[in-house]
């Protein structure tokens, strides 16, 4: 897999992921492309280009992210991410889906 480049977020999620989840899984599912494939922008622009798109730039982006319940969200924003994002965390045990820090907060 692709390490996360320069945003911290992925850093984050993908940190706990490793921290938490149960990665022996992830063999299971069908081959398919890492979340950052497309980070790289030669691979991206070769994809394009393959696919028929002409002109193709690309440019970085920052942005800002507000949430009243950020754990909560962090964990939609991931499992939302991709399709073997979302299938890595449905694959995952009931105990480690149900795992949460001693700090995590619910009120709201």
């Amino acid at each position: 897999m692709a390490t996360p480049p320069i945003n911290p977020l992925f850093a984050v999620i993908m940190g706990a992921r490793a921290q938490q989840g149960d990665l022996s899984i992830a063999g299971a599912l069908p081959p398919g492309d890492d979340l950052f494939t497309y980070a790289d922008v030669a691979k991206a622009s070769n994809a394009l280009t393959a696919a028929g798109c002409s002109s193709v730039a690309f440019r970085d982006l920052t942005l800002h992210f507000h949430t009243r319940h950020l754990t909560q969200d962090l964990g939609r924003f991931y499992r939302s991410a991709s399709a073997r994002s979302h299938t890595l965390y449905v694959a995952q045990s009931p105990a480690v889906r149900g795992r949460r820090r001693p700090d995590r907060r619910s009120d709201g």
